[in-house]
This record gives structure tokens, sequence and C-alpha cells, in this order.
């Protein structure tokens, strides 16, 4: 019975230097969400302060839509009342801006 020799010392040492890698991208992954979760945390943070009503209704709201409550048909009606007011908003804006400086102003 004949036996093969083969040199056993280059694959195992392939494979510690592919672990090695996968740790340290492994480890600047971690570091790199730790940053991400840091700042998102902060900016909600800082949202909280600033609108402290409509931070709690986004949370009503994320409640109640993880919570099984809002149907296709309620989602698609909110949607559309929530575009309707917000482009009457920008609208509104745009005419008092442009009011504004018509009389010398500066827009707001």
């Amino acid at each position: 019975m004949a036996t093969t020799k083969t040199n056993g010392g280059a694959a195992p040492k392939a494979i510690g230097d592919g672990v090695r890698a996968l740790q340290s991208d492994t480890r600047e992954l971690l570091g790199a969400l730790e940053q991400l979760t840091a700042s998102a945390g902060e900016a909600l943070r800082e949202q909280m302060d600033q609108r402290p009503y409509a931070a709690i209704g986004a949370g009503f709201l994320a409640g109640y839509v993880l919570g099984g409550g809002l149907s296709f048909r309620l989602a698609t009606f909110l949607a559309a009342g929530a575009a309707r007011a917000t482009a009457a908003q920008l609208v509104a804006r745009g005419l008092a801006g442009s009011t504004a400086t018509r009389a010398g102003g500066r827009a707001s």
C-alpha cells in the first residue's frame, strides 16, 4: 500500500490567515455598528429634547403599526392625508417666502 506525502503546512497556514482576516474584518464591522448606534441614539435624544410630543407620537404610531393595527386601506388614507398636508405646507412656505422677498425682507 503506497502512501502519498502532502505538504500539510501550506493549507493550515492559509486557513489561519483567512481566520485572522475574518476576525479583523468582524472587529471593524462591530466598531462601525457601535458608532452608528451611538450616533443614531444621539440623534434620537436630540429629537426627543427638541420635539417631545412628536417623538411620543412617533413611538405610539410605530407600536400601533408593529402591533398589526394598521390596515392597507387606512395606511393609504393616512399617507394621502400626510402628502396633502406636506404639499400645502410647502406651498404656504413658498408663497410666504416670495412675498417677503418682494417686500424687501428675507425669506425664512
